[in-house]
């Protein structure tokens, strides 16, 4: 005798699923992953996720196409402007559209889009669902189809997908930093917040406080792209490291990507360049005479440094210092 399977049982097991992957699965096969997983709770034929921006119309950085060609793209952009469907569920965010519930079947096949696209790649029923993050402008958008026209999606596949969709989105970021995490060195101080970017600083993608954190500095940032004084910095490709206004930023190149790191400026970003040597040399251990030599310089010129990165850090010893300068991140306890 075979036995049922507990629906919501199993999509809190794939939700768990999700999350473990993330931390683990490489990037590039993890959406994959995902919508053939998916496959158990929603059936379908074919999929499609994209991820990008809104500003100031919608583009997709990457997308990620299950058992369908890449020709799919190119003929869907012959016929974009005929989309009414991407217009319902933009107007509708976070709620996921089953196509028959905006249009009737009789009237779809009709249309210019599935006489010049739909019909041609088995889309005879969809569900769509975007989710846009503010306030960094960025989306998420995931389609399935089902090729047979007498298998409609039922409402509580519809609610399913829906249910899903704040986890995918959410699980699709873990992955990302967690892997260019573990490729790029990054601020090791207390809340930090990472940011993905391109070389023209235009965000891919962000954590959730990347941008009110930058909203307190520049209150009318509203994304994708990253303020100017930040953005310049990044395209100049020169330095890696900026302080701004109260905000201290660090990015690194990952392949075509670029992680960036964001959080509140402290004291020790206030050090010049030679008060900061001077100060990490003294925390590991060194004599005045040690980093003196270290850094070419005089023993004086080494103690008027330190006095002077003691008196921005409010220190009056050693032990001070290397907890402020462990405190703000700046100092590797390796």
């Amino acid at each position: 005798m075979s036995q049922s399977v507990d629906p919501d049982r199993a999509l809190s097991q794939f939700v768990l699923a999700l999350y473990r992957e993330a931390r683990s699965r490489d990037p590039g096969s993890f959406c994959l992953w995902v919508l053939r997983s998916m496959r158990a709770l929603v059936a379908f034929d074919s999929a499609m996720w994209g991820h990008g921006a809104t500003s100031p119309t919608v583009e997709l950085y990457d997308v990620h196409l299950l058992d369908q060609p890449q020709a799919m793209l190119a003929n869907y952009a012959r016929v974009r402007q005929d989309d009414f469907l991407a217009r319902a569920v933009g107007e509708r965010p976070g709620t996921t559209v089953e196509l028959y519930s905006i249009i009737d079947r009789p009237a779809f096949l009709r249309t210019r889009m599935y006489r010049l696209h739909a019909r041609q790649f088995g889309m005879e029923h969809l569900l769509c669902t975007c989710i846009p993050e503010m306030p960094s402008g960025l989306l998420n958008v995931v389609s399935l189809w089902r090729a047979d026209p007498a298998q409609r999606f039922t409402e509580r596949e519809r609610a399913t997908k829906e249910f899903l969709m704040p986890h995918l989105v959410e699980t699709r970021r873990l992955n990302i930093f967690s892997a260019i995490r573990r490729r790029a060195e990054v601020d090791r101080g207390r809340a930090v917040h990472a940011a993905v970017c391109d070389r023209r600083g235009v965000l891919h993608e962000a954590e959730d406080g990347f941008g009110p954190l930058l909203q307190t500095e520049w209150p009318g940032w509203n994304g994708p792209g990253l303020p100017e004084p930040l953005a310049r910095a990044i395209r100049g490709g020169r330095v890696s490291t900026l302080v701004v206004h109260g905000l201290r930023f660090t990015w690194a190149a990952v392949e075509r990507r670029v992680l960036i790191t964001a959080r509140a400026a402290t004291a020790v970003d206030a050090l010049t360049t030679r008060e900061r040597g001077v100060a990490l040399h003294v925390a590991h251990g060194g004599t005045v005479k040690e980093v003196a030599r270290a850094l070419a310089l005089e023993p004086n010129t080494v103690r008027n440094h330190l006095s002077a990165a003691h008196r921005k850090l409010g220190v009056n010893n050693r032990a001070q210092l290397v907890r402020a300068l462990l405190d703000a991140g700046a100092l590797d306890v390796a």
